[in-house]
């Protein structure tokens, strides 16, 4: 089974977006572990520098303390040391807590922002302002802080207090907004990171829709095959655009091609069996046609010879009609076999049906048959045998009437389709049972209680003749329709 499994078509596409999808996944997860890495090591890195740097200026200004220098000495100090932080890094600002001196203010020139965020708008510090959501007064020993939920960058900080002689002075406070380089990789990071699970939701439900989409018109085509399998008619409607609708018109055309050369089979095996049939009963007909000769003849001897007695010319009279009736039969025994060669010409299959329903209105009236005719309006002119047409329209028409034993009604419509000129017979008669429709055209078949089954094997071959075609319709009960197609002259085609 699992061999099986692999070679289907299914399996292997979704292989392959599995495969691309666990790369990506993998991928995805390589670069958050470097992303995560790489973060927390550059702001370890800063975070450590800016220690460094609030450690020394707070070390710094407790040595003035410790001298007892004058607050205005310790505030140039001061805004000695933190312009020279500035002046080599613009994005960090210096403050300095010192309450029992009077100095409390910062220094910087970063963005007003960061400004609110830290010291609310007031240009001096005081002891209710807050740094980093902390107290400034509330500052006792070393602290780090990080804000990373602003939109701009992460931010740093460091709180370093003043202590001299283990007495607590303030504090030097140092903030510090990250490059737009990290920041920037941050954003694209967390865009990334975004986009990634969507892109593996994305592609799983991309490869289940997919697949699901080509189960569907994989099924669709294996069970039209199988439709085609039980009716050869059948064609696969394409299921999807692409490679499965471009296989189904392919199936469709070898079905085209099977059928027809099915069809040719066919005919070419009727068609040897028609001509040894026909070799048999031309022979067949020629033996027995000269005995029924010798017969009449000596039937009209002994008439003449028992004129008087009309015991014995009853008697012969019966031999002559069987006889007569024989060799009719005899004759189209013959006709079928030795066909007269056709004399072809241009006619309109109007003018036919129109000649053929003028001296069939009393047979009609007589059989209680309501005939009606139907021609179609320009209908192109075919090339065909006149008389061997209206031996084969009639033969279809007194068929129809014979299966309408009862009051029925006959229609002959004509009509132009494609490059074909289209005859139609239809009645309301007994119908035709599905099994015999396939062997009415066979010589010697009939359903009914007299004839010799050869009038429809004639209608065939004389359609047949013409290059044409005809088709059954019927359903016992409902009644039948018998079409003839015929093609138009080439030079009107």
């Amino acid at each position: 089974m699992w061999k099986s499994l692999r070679k289907t078509l299914r399996f292997q596409i979704g292989a392959i977006v599995s495969l691309i999808l666990a790369i990506l996944l993998m991928a995805f997860i390589s670069m958050h572990m470097v992303s995560v890495k790489y973060d927390r090591e550059v702001l370890a890195d800063k975070q450590e520098k800016l220690g460094v740097i609030t450690q020394g200026m707070s070390r710094g200004i407790a040595v003035f303390i410790g001298n007892g220098e004058s607050p205005e000495a310790i505030r140039n100090y001061f805004e000695n040391q933190a312009e020279g932080m500035v002046s080599t890094n613009p994005r960090i600002i210096v403050g300095l807590y010192l309450p029992k001196m009077g100095i409390h203010h910062f220094y910087g020139e970063m963005t007003r922002g960061s400004r609110i965020i830290l010291f609310q708008k007031r240009p001096e510090l005081r002891e209710d302002d807050e740094f980093f959501n902390t107290k400034v007064s509330a500052i006792r020993a070393s602290r780090n802080f990080i804000d990373d939920r602003r939109p701009g960058g992460p931010l740093l900080g460091r709180a370093e207090p003043v202590v001299v002689e283990g007495r607590l002075y303030g504090a030097v406070l140092t903030a510090e907004q990250v490059q737009p380089g990290l920041t920037i990789f941050r954003t694209v990071t967390r865009v990334v990171f975004f986009l990634v699970p969507l892109a593996l939701i994305g592609g799983i439900l991309s490869m289940a829709f997919l697949l699901a989409r080509l189960k569907r018109g994989v099924r669709q085509i294996t069970s039209g095959v199988a439709a085609m399998e039980k009716d050869a008619s059948f064609r696969l409607i394409p299921p999807v655009s692409g490679e499965l609708g471009e296989i189904s018109l392919a199936i469709n055309k070898m079905a085209d091609v099977v059928e027809q050369k099915a069809i040719l089979e066919e005919q070419l095996e009727r068609s040897s069996h028609l001509a040894s049939l026909g070799r048999l009963v031309a022979g067949v007909a020629h033996e027995i046609r000269n005995p029924l000769g010798i017969m009449k003849a000596t039937v009209q001897v002994m008439q003449d010879e028992f004129a008087g007695q009309e015991q014995h010319q009853e008697y012969l009279m019966v031999l002559n009609e069987q006889i007569d009736r024989q060799n009719k039969i005899i004759r189209e025994l013959l006709d079928y076999a030795k066909p007269v060669p056709p004399i072809f010409q241009t006619v309109n299959v109007n003018d036919i049906v129109k000649s053929l329903f003028g001296f069939s209105k009393s047979y009609f009236q007589q059989q209680q048959v309501e005939a009606h005719f139907e021609p179609a309006d320009d209908l192109p002119p075919v090339s065909a045998d006149v008389e061997k047409l209206k031996q084969a329209f009639l033969n279809l028409m007194f068929n129809a009437v014979e299966a309408m034993p009862q009051r029925g009604q006959l229609t002959v419509r004509t009509t132009s389709k494609d490059d074909s000129t289209v005859v139609e017979f239809i009645d309301n008669g007994r119908g035709i049972p599905e099994g015999d429709i396939a062997r009415l055209f066979d010589p010697f078949f009939t359903t009914k209680n007299t004839g010799t089954g050869l009038g429809l094997a004639m209608v065939h071959s004389i359609i047949e003749l013409h290059d044409g075609k005809i088709e059954v319709q019927s359903k016992p009960g409902e009644g039948s329709v018998f079409r003839i197609i015929l093609p138009v002259e080439q030079g009107e085609a």
